[in-house]
């Protein structure tokens, strides 16, 4: 009788180890839940009094500006775009910062979330200021002062030719 508990006794302690295990690690962490729910709420719901509970008070002037927009279009709950997300990483967690990298309509995008008073928020604003610096720079050895960006340099006039009478 022994000899014949003991394989399905074993079988049946493996698969207990095999659902803890498979439970524990299907449980998502607070930073992905953040982003999954600010995702929901800002593109699929478009429920904006959710989305800005779920970020920052810096991102809140970029959620008013699509609540706006959204409010111009009759059809923009049905023109909500797809949402898949790829993955959490998380940067620095003695700061609290954690990039989400997500699909919108096969287009590749980041949100950056970061930890507000213990709480994972989304924060629309630093991508926004990170692209804006990459586009402009305070040029230091303009001598006019000014922005620099990478068409600066200096301006050439070409002279240009009359247009002809003929089309010649």
């Amino acid at each position: 009788m022994k000899n014949k508990l003991f394989p399905f006794a074993g079988s049946l302690f493996f698969l207990m180890l095999l659902w803890l295990s498979m439970s524990a690690c299907s449980g998502k962490r607070p930073a992905e839940k953040a982003a999954r729910a600010f995702l929901q709420a800002y593109y699929v719901d478009l429920d904006f009094n959710a989305a800005r509970a779920l970020s920052t008070p810096a991102s809140h002037a970029a959620i008013a500006e699509k609540e706006e927009m959204a409010s111009l279009n009759p059809y923009a709950k049905e023109e909500a775009p797809s949402i898949s997300f790829k993955e959490l990483r998380i940067e620095d967690r003695r700061s609290g910062k954690a990039l989400c990298t997500y699909w919108a309509n096969r287009v590749e995008k980041t949100l950056e979330l970061r930890k507000v008073e213990g709480q994972w928020k989304a924060d629309l604003q630093a991508r926004a200021q990170e692209e804006a610096a990459g586009m402009y720079s305070l040029s230091s050895d303009n001598s006019q002062g000014g922005f620099a960006s990478a068409a600066s340099g200096p301006v050439v006039y070409k002279k240009r030719r009359p247009v002809s009478e003929s089309g010649q």
